[in-house]
């Protein structure tokens, strides 16, 4: 089960990663510019995907973040990018520390209500792919306004880019070990 978790956050981080690099190629006043969506802006948004994923991962990790992210802590796109980039680092080696039996462990948050609550580990894991998910279609919402071209970032193209990048060897071919394969 921790395996299909952590294909969700290599999925989470390739679909994070499309938006960063198309966001990069539009001028920067546009990221900015008041929208009618959830949050003012695309960076806005941008920093609300970063802010909520860097929040629970504190929480796995047994902190309580005081507040979230905002505008304030990144001056310039690229200190988005980065922050984003080190987000996803430390999400792989938490994974890479977890065990199955850890996903059903009971996780108590403060959350910034100031209200106690608790979820299983699973279910906040889930929580933050679905909603990444829900705001990078708000992010490619507002690019489609500006006359960009919207970003893939479904998982099945994300699973067809895996299967591609893989080398398909037809049975019985034999590969550059010299080893038989598919016999």
């Amino acid at each position: 089960m921790l395996d299909t978790y952590r294909q969700m956050f290599e999925y989470n981080e390739w679909a994070n990663r499309n938006i960063l690099e198309t966001l990069a190629e539009i001028d920067q006043a546009e990221l900015t510019k008041p929208r009618k969506s959830t949050f003012p802006s695309i960076k806005d948004t941008l920093i609300h995907i970063l802010s909520s994923e860097w929040v629970w991962l504190q929480r796995w990790k047994g902190y309580t973040p005081e507040f979230p992210l905002n505008t304030e802590n990144f001056p310039t796109f690229r200190s988005l990018q980065v922050c984003l980039e080190t987000a996803s680092e430390e999400q792989r080696e938490f994974l890479a520390g977890l065990v199955d039996a850890e996903l059903f462990k009971t996780l108590a948050i403060k959350n910034f209500k100031g209200e106690n609550r608790s979820y299983l580990l699973w279910q906040t894991m889930m929580h933050v792919i679905c909603h990444s998910n829900y705001h990078r279609g708000e992010i490619n919402t507002m690019i489609h306004e500006i006359n960009g071209s919207p970003v893939t970032t479904d998982l099945l193209a994300y699973e067809d880019l895996q299967k591609d990048s893989q080398e398909e060897m037809p049975d019985g071919f034999v590969n550059e070990d010299l080893q038989v394969v598919g016999l």
